[in-house]
C-alpha cells in the first residue's frame, strides 16, 4: 500500500502541519528573582577581583621576576567565574548545578585563605606580586567573597524552579 505522493504530509482538513518551535527568550532582569541576580553579580564580582588578580601578576611574570603559570590560572579561574555568573544570570540549566558547586567550593577556599594567609586571603597566595600589591585588603575581599558565594550558592538552590523554562 503505497500512499499518493500529494497527500505526504498532509492532515484531515486539507492543511499541513505546522511545527511550533519554541523560543527561548533572553530573560529580562525584572523575570529573573532578586536572590538570583544578587548571586550573579557575586560571582561576577569574585570573577572580576580573579581576573584583576591575574592582570596584577601578569607583568612581573612575562619580565621573568615570577612564575607565569599562577598568573594564567588566576586569569583563567576568573573567566570561569564569569562565564559561570553570565550563566546564572541568564538562568540556563546548566547554572543551576555549576553556580551552587562554584559557591561552596569558593567559599570553602576563600574561607581557609583567610586563616592561612592573613596578608593575602584574596585566592592571590599563588600569584605573589598580586598578593604583595593587595596587602592586608586581601583579607577583607576573601572574608566578602566566602559571605557572598556561600549566599550565592544558598540562592541558587533556593530558587532552582527560576532555572526551569
Amino acid at each position: 500500500m503505497a500512499i499518493a505522493p500529494d497527500r505526504l504530509g498532509s492532515v484531515p482538513g486539507g492543511q499541513p502541519p505546522h511545527p511550533e518551535v519554541e523560543r527561548r527568550s533572553t530573560p529580562s532582569g525584572g523575570d529573573v528573582p532578586l536572590p538570583v541576580r544578587a548571586a550573579g553579580v557575586v560571582l561576577a564580582a569574585v570573577g572580576a577581583l580573579f581576573v584583576a588578580g591575574g592582570l596584577v601578576g601578569l607583568p612581573g611574570a612575562i619580565g621573568g621576576r615570577a612564575e607565569l603559570i599562577p598568573s594564567v590560572a588566576q586569569l583563567l579561574v576568573g573567566i570561569g567565574f564569569l562565564a559561570v555568573a553570565r550563566g546564572v544570570w541568564l538562568r540556563r540549566g546548566w547554572a543551576l548545578g555549576v553556580g551552587f558547586n562554584v559557591g561552596w567550593i569558593g567559599a570553602g577556599i576563600s574561607a581557609f585563605l583567610i586563616v592561612a594567609a592573613p596578608q593575602c586571603g584574596l585566592w592571590l597566595a599563588p600569584n605573589l606580586t598580586a598578593c604583595e600589591a593587595v596587602g592586608p585588603l586581601g583579607s577583607v575581599a576573601a572574608l566578602a567573597a566566602a559571605i557572598g558565594l556561600a549566599y550565592a550558592a544558598l540562592a541558587i538552590r533556593r530558587h532552582a524552579s527560576a532555572f526551569i523554562s
